[in-house]
Parts: C-alpha cells; sequence; structure tokens
C-alpha cells in the first residue's frame, strides 16, 4: 500500500512539472527532458543523455526501483554538455532524494570549470534543501527550504518564464517560493569541461559531494503555472 501511494505521489508531482499553456504543450509535448531512473544503469531514457559514473557510486533500493548512492567523499556522475540541457525559460527538476543532514552536496548541477558561473543547480548544503538559477552576469536566484533527512523525499524546482516564479516543492507541499527576473543562461564554455554533474559538480572539484541518494532524475523544459 504505501508504494501503491508513494507512486501516486511521484505522479502528481511529475504532472505538477508538466502543466503549461495549451502552446506549451502543443509545441513541447511532455516537456521532459531527461530522466535518469537510476535501475541499475546510468542511462537516460528520453534523450540518451547518459552519463559516466566516478568514484564512490553504487545502486541501494529507491522509491522507484534502485536508486544512486554517493559516498560523500569521491562520488559523482558526469553527464556531457547538450543543447537541450541549455535551458533558457522555465523550467522543472524533480527526484526523490535522500540525505544525511551533515551533507553538503549537489543534486544536480549544470555549469562548467569556470567559478560562479553556474546556470541552475538543485543542492542539500548547510541543512536546506536549494533551487538556485543564474544568468550570464553572475546575478543568481535561489529558493531554500528544510527538508526531512534520512528518509526518501520528493522534491522539486520549478522556474515559470513567463511570470518569474521560482517555487520549491517537498512531498507535494509548497516549501519555498520567490519572484525573479533572473534566467538561467545557455552557453557553457566548450573548452572548460561543461556538462551536468549528478552528486557533485561535473568535474568533481571542490567540496561539494553528496552524501546520500538520488531516484528517478527528471529535467522538464516547462513548468507549474
Amino acid at each position: 500500500m504505501r508504494r501503491k501511494v508513494t507512486s501516486i505521489l511521484a505522479l502528481l508531482m511529475s504532472l505538477l512539472c508538466m502543466v503549461g499553456t495549451a502552446s506549451t504543450l502543443s509545441a513541447q509535448g511532455s516537456g521532459l527532458v531527461a530522466r535518469w531512473k537510476a535501475d541499475g544503469d546510468f542511462g537516460d531514457s528520453v534523450n540518451g543523455f547518459n552519463g559516466t559514473p566516478y568514484g564512490g557510486v553504487s545502486f541501494i533500493k529507491g522509491k522507484l526501483g534502485k536508486a544512486f548512492q554517493f559516498d560523500g567523499s569521491s562520488g559523482r556522475i558526469f553527464v556531457p554538455d547538450y543543447p537541450e540541457l541549455a535551458l533558457t525559460k522555465s523550467m522543472c527538476i524533480t527526484a526523490w532524494v535522500y540525505v544525511h543532514p551533515t551533507t553538503n552536496g549537489r543534486i544536480l548541477f549544470r555549469g562548467d570549470d569556470r567559478a560562479s558561473l553556474d546556470p541552475y543547480a538543485l543542492t542539500y548544503q548547510n541543512q536546506t534543501l536549494d533551487f538556485a538559477v543564474m544568468d550570464a552576469s553572475g546575478v543568481y536566484a535561489i529558493v531554500k527550504a528544510t527538508i526531512p533527512t534520512e528518509e526518501f523525499v520528493f522534491v522539486a524546482g520549478t522556474l515559470d518564464d513567463a511570470t518569474g516564479i521560482m517555487n520549491l516543492y517537498a512531498n507535494g507541499r509548497l516549501v519555498a517560493t520567490t519572484t525573479t527576473k533572473v534566467r538561467p543562461y545557455g552557453n557553457l564554455d566548450t573548452n572548460s569541461n561543461p556538462g551536468i554533474g549528478i552528486g557533485d559538480v561535473q568535474s568533481g572539484v571542490g567540496n561539494e559531494k553528496l552524501y546520500g541518494a538520488v531516484d528517478d532524475l527528471k529535467i522538464y523544459n516547462i513548468a507549474n503555472p
């Protein structure tokens, strides 16, 4: 019964991130750009944006099958950059996450090796879940909230381009919101190791390694209204 409720919750949150105007849905379909199910491999089931594991990454039982487990020391997954990942307007990131209270790590991060130029990230640090976007000048917007630790929590960060509203959800509940003019910039430096990092920044450099687990990680190019 618990697994059935869990599956329903995941479906509802996924639908939340796929809600948009009729024209948006007509042009973009579901809006799903990438989905890393973590069911025993590092592949993206939507567009083939497959990841490569480094260091202490393994699989454990998740909420929807298996989950990526990161050791907080060396574990990360690197996904090369693709044009479809260069989201500059509306977006939504969802995942089941299990974090230890002492971790300061990236759940999902897009960027390159240049300092302080990171288009978007979903992070757990300083005992809060953070969803942030940054423009090309380095100005950023962020929403953050505390979430339960040492248990799986379904989280979603959304940005609506039309309204500027950024929302953060935990287990289907709105836990933080703001309105911003900031939009994530698109083009990364092709000579600076651009890409997506799961469990850490894309390069693995620095002290931003997640101690916890991530299951059914998704990126959409639309947001809830």
